[in-house]
């Protein structure tokens, strides 16, 4: 993947007592941090905190500083897991914004895994897919996710969180379907038939 693409990690990655900007030399040498060649990856850290000590950064700063870590080498594509995890409602829009401006500037793909987004960041996807139980369950335009599960009979419910809503009933869809298996397999062993 390190070819064409870039994975992002949020572990603690970085030495906290140094300064993104000193952490941007460090990763690609001083002298061509000097001559401005980051591919635009200052433009997703704030200006403000690039000399603030690193381990002064809120937790949404610091995802912002590693996803511009991973875009030093402008990779067409960039994985990014659980971006927001731990994040606030706007912390998490504003981190959801910037990968969508990183994909849109830098004519890039970014895959986001997520568990669950709020309902104003799941309108910065362009494109989503749905898991259930390992099976997908729905993958297309984000706005078509809630007419989809309407016409197979979960319409979402006014001003509801679309993902919440689909993730809900994706839940309860899989309890009744074990619910009914397990009935299933009972009544036929309870009768003797074994199988």
């Amino acid at each position: 993947i390190n070819q064409f693409g870039g994975f992002v990690y949020f572990t603690s990655m970085y030495t906290e007592f140094i300064t993104p900007n000193e952490q941007l030399q460090v990763r690609v040498g001083r002298q061509y941090y000097e001559l401005g060649g980051l591919g635009g990856a200052r433009d997703y850290v704030l200006a403000d905190v690039l000399d603030m000590r690193i381990g002064h950064l809120s937790t949404g700063l610091r995802r912002r500083l590693a996803i511009a870590f991973a875009t030093l080498a402008d990779p067409k594509l960039l994985c990014v897991d659980e971006p927001t995890k731990g994040l606030e409602g706007p912390e998490q829009f504003q981190l959801l914004e910037t990968l969508r401006l990183m994909a849109r500037r830098g004519n890039r793909t970014v895959v986001v895994a997520m568990a669950r987004p709020t309902s104003s960041s799941f309108l910065l996807l362009d494109q989503v897919v749905v898991l259930a139980s390992g099976r997908l369950a729905y993958f297309g335009q984000t706005e078509y996710m809630a007419p989809f599960f309407a016409s197979i009979g979960y319409p979402c419910p006014p001003r509801s969180n679309p993902v919440d809503f689909v993730l809900q009933a994706l839940d309860i869809n899989r309890a009744t379907r074990a619910k009914r298996v397990s009935r299933a397999h009972q009544g036929g062993t309870g009768k003797g038939g074994g199988g």
